[in-house]
């Protein structure tokens, strides 16, 4: 690896904080009792240069695609780095919105179940 190899902290940093990684194991980790009743689109739009994650909620089950759509339920805006750091439990989602760090359009009661829905 040699002189110039990230440590493992770095890297660990930076996987974190990559939607390509962050999303599809959001959605393997789907909680089927919580989303038992649940059919839903949510669209996660990040302002940097990972795009726009599609996450489809059919009663107990989630699929992920890499497009948009244009009326999801629930549509998420932010930063990738700041979607890991709420899926970590680094920052409080509530306190996200409240600094403008994120924004909603839609149902915003899905946005305070996602951490039921996605342990």
């Amino acid at each position: 690896m040699g002189a110039g190899a990230l440590k493992i902290d770095e890297l660990v940093a930076r996987v974190s904080k990559d939607a390509r990684i962050l999303m599809p194991f959001m959605v393997a980790s789907v909680d089927p009792a919580a989303t038992a009743r649940i059919k839903a689109v949510l669209q996660f739009d990040f302002t940097d240069p990972d795009g726009h994650y599609r996450v489809a909620i059919d009663r107990g089950t989630a699929r992920l695609t890499g497009d948009e759509t244009a009326a999801p339920d629930l549509r998420v805006a932010c930063a990738a780095g700041v979607w890991a750091d709420i899926a970590r439990g680094d920052i409080d989602p509530r306190e996200a919105l409240r600094q403008g760090l994120v924004t909603l359009n839609g149902d915003r009661s899905l946005f305070a179940r996602l951490s039921r829905f996605f342990r």
